[in-house]
């Protein structure tokens, strides 16, 4: 597939997950590789980086398949204060695919500033 096909496929994508969930984060984070916080309704937050796909279940439930941060990929003490308690769930292993209910979202939302969350290379190995 050339690089135009592609990105006429991912629009195509992009405007279909739109009709299922019309939300601001849906073309931005199908776009774009960030760190997004995902607050769900259990009070606990989701790291994730990038939404891959918006899915509609039989039962009419809609779940989005995400690429989840990994633990390593952040500093926790980075975060504001008043994130400081916050549980923030992020995939322990490399395999970072994982799908989402968005009746448990209560809100999504950019976590920080990537450049100062990332591990330097010399540390990260």
């Amino acid at each position: 597939m050339s690089l135009d096909e592609d990105k006429v496929t991912r629009a195509t994508e992009i405007a279909k997950a739109e009709e299922l969930l019309p939300a601001w984060f849906i073309e931005r984070m199908m776009n774009d590789t960030w760190f997004f916080g995902v607050l769900l309704d259990t009070g606990q937050m989701l790291g994730i980086e990038h939404i891959n796909k918006v899915r509609q279940a039989a039962n009419g439930d809609v779940w989005i398949d995400v690429e989840m941060l990994e633990h390593r990929q952040f500093r926790v003490e980075y975060l504001p204060d008043s994130w400081k308690g916050v549980n923030l769930l992020c995939s322990p292993t490399s395999r970072t695919d994982t799908s989402i209910n968005t009746r448990h979202i209560v809100a999504v939302f950019d976590l920080a500033d990537t450049s100062i969350w990332q591990i330097p290379k010399e540390e990260s190995q």
